[in-house]
């Protein structure tokens, strides 16, 4: 019999989305999953599409949170409560293509647990004006196995992994003390407590939605206190002293160029660069 995955929602105040959301799990290829919703006290006709879902497919839990307290406190809780052997996660602003749950549980019967916490997945962005595809050539440069030393210079899996419910749950899930970046906070916990790596799958199979008038859960302006607050909490103060935090943070070019060189130049990045440098001046 095929393993139990869970999958885990926060939401809040953005129903149409969520239905949305909930749809593209319900429709996954692999059909032996467990859907926890857990709503930030929303005053919007949340409570009544949970209530309705719930009725039509047994697969689907929901928790209702009488005050709002955040979408970290909501994962955490979805967490303590999932069933499932294997979980994954999904922001309600966001969607599942058919096959992403496939993908991960036939990928991890392939690893070595002993050696991989968790695998994560390539995605798209919905932007105002279309649809955005990963970057073919970095997405080929760039490594597939990643350590907790990795995850200092970027978030490479993203906001989502497919790991062992245990795994989240050894590093008391996610940490809601974190204005922004917990996503990166908790795979770096997962990482280096563990000793072991990440493995990215190229399957594209995340959508990312960007083009919605709603707020992301993460704000922008949240990021440079929350990373700042995660290299402080796990040690890592030399980073903090580095010319990356003497930027002028509103210049997002300097920042990027400054991050890149002072924390992991590689030929992959001035390939990159100088490849589109090429095709402008075509």
């Amino acid at each position: 019999m095929k393993e139990l995955v869970t999958v885990y929602i926060p939401t809040f105040n953005r129903v149409e989305l969520l239905e949305r959301a909930v749809n593209s799990v319900l429709r996954q290829t692999y059909e032996n999953i467990e859907v926890i919703i857990v709503d930030d006290a929303s005053t919007d006709d949340t409570h009544n599409y949970l209530e309705l879902i719930s009725r039509k497919d047994n697969r689907v839990k929901y928790f209702i949170k009488q005050e709002r307290s955040g979408a970290c406190i909501s994962r955490n809780i979805a967490i303590q409560n999932a069933t499932g052997k294997y979980i994954t996660g999904l922001d309600d602003d966001d969607y599942f293509l058919d096959t992403r749950i496939e993908d991960f549980v036939r990928q991890w019967e392939k690893i070595d647990i002993n050696k991989t916490a968790f695998l994560y997945g390539l995605f798209l962005t919905k932007e105002t004006n279309g649809i955005k595809y990963p970057n073919k050539l970095k997405s080929k440069l760039i490594k597939k196995v990643i350590y907790a030393d990795d995850l200092k210079i970027a978030n490479y899996p993203g906001n989502q992994i497919f790991t062992e419910t245990v795994t989240l749950r050894s590093v008391n899930g996610f940490d809601s003390k974190m204005p922004a970046w917990q996503d990166l906070d908790t795979w770096y916990r997962i990482l280096s407590t563990t000793g072991k790596n990440a493995k990215r799958i190229d399957n594209i199979h995340y959508v990312y939605d960007v083009s919605h008038e709603h707020e992301r859960i993460s704000k922008k302006e949240r990021h440079v206190k929350a990373r700042y607050i995660f290299l402080q909490k796990n040690n890592l103060h030399k980073l903090i002293d580095s010319p990356f935090y003497l930027v002028n943070y509103k210049d997002e070019n300097v920042k990027t160029f400054i991050k890149r060189w002072f924390f992991k130049p590689t030929i992959i990045d001035l390939f990159i660069i100088s490849s589109k440098f090429i095709e402008r001046i075509r």
